[in-house]
């Protein structure tokens, strides 16, 4: 899960296990679209909750945003055209290619979302064991 200070008031986080770039996955062949900066007036998928919406309004502020309930949601509406483009991080954007060889990913990255073990708020113990866990 990424980690922001409003999702670290309701939850708390290991340290980062891994720092994501924020990238852009397109249907080969689109030429209109080359990264985040040509997502203006173009319809964009991400999914509900994610921090992606703030970070395509700084480079694309006119991006027509739909936001659905998951990745897979979001897959469907860019085979089908529905949307131009889906916008996430690297490592769930690869899984949308490994199931679809018609999508390609486009541009450098355009944000960095670290990633961390989430866990409820209080337990004692909680950033530690997950920090320990994932630095083995």
């Amino acid at each position: 899960m990424t980690i922001t200070r409003d999702r670290a008031k309701i939850v708390q986080f290991s340290d980062p296990y891994y720092v994501a770039p924020g990238r852009t996955l397109i249907k080969r062949g689109n030429a209109e679209i080359r990264g985040v900066q040509d997502l203006n007036g173009k319809r964009v998928c991400l999914t509900v909750g994610s921090t992606f919406g703030a970070n395509v309004r700084k480079f694309a502020p006119r991006a027509q945003l739909r936001e659905v309930d998951g990745y897979s949601a979001c897959a469907q509406l860019l085979d089908v055209n529905a949307v131009d483009a889906v916008v996430s991080e690297d490592v769930s954007l690869i899984g949308m290619i490994l199931q679809n060889s018609d999508f390609e990913i486009v541009g450098p990255g355009f944000t960095e979302e670290p990633f961390g073990a989430a866990m409820a708020n209080g337990h004692p113990n909680g950033r530690d064991l997950s920090t320990a866990f994932w630095r083995r």
